[in-house]
């Protein structure tokens, strides 16, 4: 999809007020979205000019659910510019609707508004369940459910277990996914003194559903029209980093691997300072290992097509005469290609979503998809505060991140290769990277600065991160560091802790935002304490500790001592 989708929910605890009615259409028209679902109408009855009124005239499509005397209803209204509806089914509790759109297969969505007593939420549960059976696909389920799935989802002990783990039971049997929401650890309030909070208002979602939207991200607004928090879901965040060079774990198994490093591993023989020749072998055996990568591997899911169809067709003829001897070993032959291709398919998705506990083979790839999916939708930063400013724009929120760290780490350039050659290919890289690390060893730091360089990867800390301070760091190496120089904050400088490398601009600037700190050396003993008074200085700084393999908080220093090379 190039274009982006977006579906507002809300529990908006009544509309009959005119005022109520206004506020709800300046709010929708601020969000801009194509699909509003409304939960707690209070109507009775709907037509067209009271969705224009509460809506806006966009909103050409509607469907509803009547409140029962003064409690409930529920309101679906679609733009049909941007989406079809084609099949509309009123239950008790929810309204579901198959929603078709432009590049993608139709999917159902059911905004939903739970009942109140537990006899009714298990009826609830019941209802939900035989409406899945009628409606296959891709499910999405939204808003105001009246249920939990997690204690931690309430913020007193006051919680019926008892509906909670049927909640948890539907959600389970029926393999869905609770969307990771931004901006908010709780959707409900009833604005006491000392208030009760709960999640109630959530989005699930069908496994196949999150494999369609990956991009997909859920945002809980501003709670100015109701006591529940409206929840605005992007299908598609419009944002993709750029890709950047990855090494693929599987490619040292496959046949001339070896040769290509040997092939790839060249640089002009006019550089003879090793920083700048190790920084031109890098660069070229990286662009030359994706393109034999993607010629030794091809397109999987093409190549399984092929093969699937082939065998396909030798079944179908199988039923009309006997298959000659070349057919039958050609036959056999494609599945074993088949489950080969299946394997790599899942070594890929696995490294990927970065699931360690799973073996090769225990799972199907949609399993790490999902769990890729789930793992970006988390760490995706929705708004950042700088300089007194709240930026949501992703140009805006990279600039305030690049002034913040610039004005921290010093100047940067940006990375564009990394690579990871392991112990496979160290007969044919050996030569170079000690000629770099010998020259680092004698206190030669000229042309340093081509490889120490890392990437950060911005986490948030928790949900509702909106401050710098309150988003974590990750470096990650794309070279391998042949030494990282600590920074000592609070005078460690001018105290003589650390001195610069002779031939270098600038203090080595990479290890205050680490979270694995090597020193390679040849130490003498008075050395050594030197480097610890340094470590120690760094850490009052950054709230961490130091020595050994001791973690303190979400990082840990090590001090890492070689006496031989």
């Amino acid at each position: 999809m190039d274009y982006n989708p977006e579906i507002l929910s809300m529990n908006v605890r009544g509309l009959n007020d005119p005022v109520k009615r206004d506020a709800v259409r300046e709010f929708v028209a601020s969000v801009k979205v194509n699909l509003v679902a409304l939960q707690e109408t209070k109507f009775d009855a709907i037509d067209a000019f009271s969705v224009m009124q509460c809506l806006g005239p966009s909103f050409d499509g509607f469907a509803f659910l009547p409140a029962q005397q003064t409690r409930g209803g529920v309101l679906v209204a679609w733009d049909s510019s941007v989406m079809r509806v084609d099949i509309v089914a009123l239950d008790s509790f929810c309204v579901s609707a198959q929603v078709s759109m432009v590049g993608v297969e139709p999917w159902w969505f059911m905004a939903v508004y739970g009942p109140q007593t537990d006899e009714e939420k298990r009826q609830f549960l019941r209802e939900l369940t035989e409406r899945r059976s009628r409606c296959p696909g891709p499910w999405l389920l939204i808003e105001d459910f009246n249920m939990i799935l997690r204690a931690c989802e309430k913020n007193n002990l006051n919680i019926n277990r008892s509906v909670m783990n049927s909640f948890r039971e539907f959600v389970g049997q029926r393999e869905l996914k609770d969307l990771y929401m931004h901006g908010r650890l709780f959707t409900w309030s009833n604005g006491q003194e000392v208030p009760t909070m709960t999640r109630i208002d959530s989005a699930l979602a069908s496994v196949e559903w999150d494999l369609m939207f990956p991009d997909a991200c859920l945002q809980a607004l501003s709670a100015t029209i109701s006591d529940h928090v409206p929840l605005h879901l992007w299908l598609n965040n419009g944002y993709r980093p750029k890709q950047r060079f990855r090494f693929e774990v599987f490619w040292t198994k496959l046949l001339g691997f070896l040769d290509a490093v040997r092939e790839a591993w060249v640089c002009d023989p006019t550089i003879v300072d090793p920083f700048k020749r190790l920084d031109a072998l890098y660069r070229n055996t990286a662009a030359a290992l994706q393109s034999w990568g993607q010629r030794s591997v091809g397109n999987i899911k093409i190549q399984m097509a092929f093969a699937n169809t082939i065998i396909m067709r030798f079944d179908v003829a199988q039923k009309r005469r006997q298959l000659l001897p070349v057919e039958q070993w050609l036959r056999n032959s494609l599945k074993l290609i088949v489950l080969g291709l299946s394997s790599l398919e899942r070594t890929i998705a696995r490294q990927r979503s970065r699931v360690r506990w799973l073996k090769e083979g225990d799972a199907n790839s949609k399993l790490f998809h999902a769990i890729a999916n789930g793992r970006r939708a988390k760490n995706f930063i929705h708004a950042v505060r700088a300089e007194g400013q709240i930026f949501t724009d992703q140009e805006d929120k990279v600039e305030a991140f690049f002034r913040a760290y610039a004005e921290m780490l010093g100047q940067v350039t940006v990375r564009e290769h990394t690579i990871d050659l392991r112990s496979k290919a160290w007969s044919i890289i050996k030569g170079d990277v000690m000629a770099a690390v010998l020259k680092l060893e004698v206190g030669d730091g000229r042309g340093f600065d081509k490889l120490n360089k890392s990437l950060i990867t911005l986490i948030p800390k928790r949900g509702d991160a909106v401050e710098i301070d309150q988003i974590g760091q990750r470096a990650e190496a794309g070279r391998p560091n042949l030494a990282a120089v600590v920074r000592a904050r609070h005078g460690a400088a001018d105290e003589g802790l650390l001195s610069m490398l002779p031939g270098c601009q600038s203090l080595q600037r990479i290890s205050i935002y680490a979270d694995d700190v090597a020193l390679f050396l040849k130490p003498l003993a008075q050395e050594l304490v030197t480097i610890q008074r340094a470590l120690s200085n760094v850490c009052s700084s950054s709230t961490q500790s130091h020595g050994g393999n001791q973690r303190i908080g979400a990082g840990s220093i090590q001090l890492a001592v070689l006496s031989h090379w």
